[in-house]
């Protein structure tokens, strides 16, 4: 997770970004929230918006995102949550065809 900083700190400036941080000067990121802004890369759905995604048999499929889940969570890291059924489609497409050129070379 990437985090940009809201206060001065000692070698850091206000708007800098740190990596992945659960203590930072030992100072726990928890006991001080207003000092770090977390760095959204990618898009993410909102509680109950529409998104859609590839199924196991490269099929596409529309979820509601209530709340986060493991299978949720799951999607977003693997970079299988996409806005538009078009935009699933299309990485569909491309990754069927990359696993079928990679299956034809052996």
């Amino acid at each position: 997770m990437k985090y940009r900083l809201k206060k001065d700190l000692p070698g850091i400036k206000v708007g800098e970004i740190v990596y992945r941080i659960t203590h930072f000067y030992s100072i726990q990121l928890s006991d001080h929230p207003d000092w770090f802004e977390p760095v959204q890369e990618f898009w993410v759905p909102g509680d109950i918006e529409e998104y859609w995604w590839i199924d196991p048999e490269g099929d596409i499929s529309c979820s509601r995102t209530y709340t986060a889940s493991c299978w949720r969570n799951a999607l977003l890291a693997f970079g299988n949550c996409f806005r538009t059924k078009e935009r699933a489609e299309e990485v569909a497409a491309k990754i069927k065809a990359m696993l079928l050129s990679e299956r034809e070379r052996i």
